[in-house]
């Protein structure tokens, strides 16, 4: 297993990693059974869900009127909107996600990229599924919990969904700390970072959050690592793009994912890599 090196308060201290969830809570006498990811939320997500509801007492009020005659617009927009709506994002939350982060995992693999971080991990979809597909490798997870970025939010829940998955906890780490602006691994620690709306949750609904979210990406990213995002936002990721740019990134690539769909709307990637030089990264780091 690989080594993950944590920063320390002061140059005589020694680092004390934050406490680890996969070794937080008792082992149950019996694995769960089965995994329970939750919903990934967001405010445009929020506002999807109060229309699918509004759509669906309509369209009940409708049918319990009988009154077929006005059927055609109101039916067919209550109907078909509310599943050009739920389909795509049921296929990206269940099914989509999960191949295309295997599809990282697997490239990670022939990479040699052997310490992952993910950040906004959650309950752990994205880092249980790199942990399976790599099974040599040190998958470390970071999140807030923030109990609406992911409906449920639990870090209970991520240790249950590594044992429902059969994984042995030695090489998981995952803390819970009280915000992703400042991450407490040293400079250089990881050899890939990923997160499936974590920048964007972390950083807080503000340009300046999310900025600070990505260069604590950037700072422990080793020099020729890469950086896998994805968001719901096309503007996001350009954003990213153009921050990591201004750094001096020079191979750095945005691409839709069709794996993973937000409504009728399917998200925005980024993958970089980071380079050689004197600015790879912040100011700061």
């Amino acid at each position: 297993m690989s080594f993950v090196r944590y920063l320390s308060r002061s140059d005589s201290e020694k680092s004390i990693p934050p406490e680890n969830i996969f070794q937080s809570f008792e082992r149950p006498d019996r694995p769960p059974r089965f995994t329970l990811w939750g919903v990934p939320m967001s405010r445009p997500r929020i506002f999807d869900i109060l229309v699918l509801i509004l759509s669906f007492i309509v369209l009940v009020v409708l049918l319990a009127v009988r009154d077929y005659g006005r059927e055609t617009v109101e039916l067919a927009i209550t109907v078909y909107y509310p599943a050009a709506l739920l389909v795509p994002y049921l296929y990206g939350t269940l099914i989509g996600r999960f191949r295309f982060w295997r599809k990282v995992a697997c490239t990670a693999i022939s990479r040699g990229e052997y310490t992952i971080l993910d950040v906004g991990c959650s309950m752990g979809a994205l880092m249980l599924e790199m942990a399976q597909a790599n099974d040599q490798a040190t998958v470390v997870g970071v999140d807030d919990y923030v109990w609406w970025n992911n409906i449920p939010n639990s870090p209970r829940r991520l240790y249950l969904n590594a044992l429902a998955l059969g994984l042995s906890t030695d090489r998981l780490i995952a803390h819970r700390i009280p915000n992703l602006f400042t991450l407490p691994f040293e400079d250089g620690s990881f050899n890939l970072v990923t997160s499936f709306k974590g920048v964007a949750a972390g950083g807080r609904g503000k340009r300046r959050g999310r900025r600070l979210v990505l260069e604590e990406c950037v700072r422990v990213l080793k020099v020729g690592g890469r950086l896998v995002l994805v968001e719901e936002s096309f503007l996001m990721i350009r954003e990213y793009a153009n921050i990591l740019r201004k750094l001096g990134w020079v191979e750095v690539q945005c691409f839709t994912v069709w794996n993973c769909w937000s409504g009728i709307i399917p998200g925005r990637g980024l993958e970089a890599v980071k380079p050689l030089g004197k600015h790879p990264g912040p100011d700061r780091v």
